[in-house]
């Protein structure tokens, strides 16, 4: 009886019997794996691998610009793109007239690779 609805909205037959579930990726890539493929074509566009992604620390601290240990920090933070991402800046005076920064940065943790140029 359901059929009979079905029938009036398409002229395609309605079948009764079960379809054969059909094995897309073997028809679509063979024997070849598509994970494979897709990382070669990626790594042909200039890509990066998945696992080089750098791995970063992320920490937060208040800066007083009057101390030098603070001033060091924040110089290399300012001047090393390569080994810090400052996420959040927020500077201000004090009642004091003393100048304080809150930073949230993300320093990038060597791996072992990057250790081994480090050190030659």
């Amino acid at each position: 009886m359901s059929d009979d609805i079905f029938k009036d909205l398409s002229d395609l037959p309605v079948s009764k019997s079960q379809r054969k579930e059909r094995n897309l990726q073997k028809e679509l890539f063979g024997t070849r794996d598509p994970d494979k493929i897709i990382d070669e074509f990626e790594r042909q566009l200039g890509y990066p691998k998945k696992d080089e992604k750098p791995n970063y620390k992320y920490k937060n601290r208040i800066f007083n610009a009057n101390h030098d240990v603070d001033q060091e920090l924040m110089n290399e933070l300012l001047n090393d793109k390569d080994k810090f991402e400052i996420i959040l800046w927020k500077d201000t005076w004090t009642v004091h007239g003393d100048f304080k920064v809150f930073v949230i940065y993300a320093e990038k943790q060597l791996g072992k690779k990057d250790e081994e140029e480090t050190h030659e």
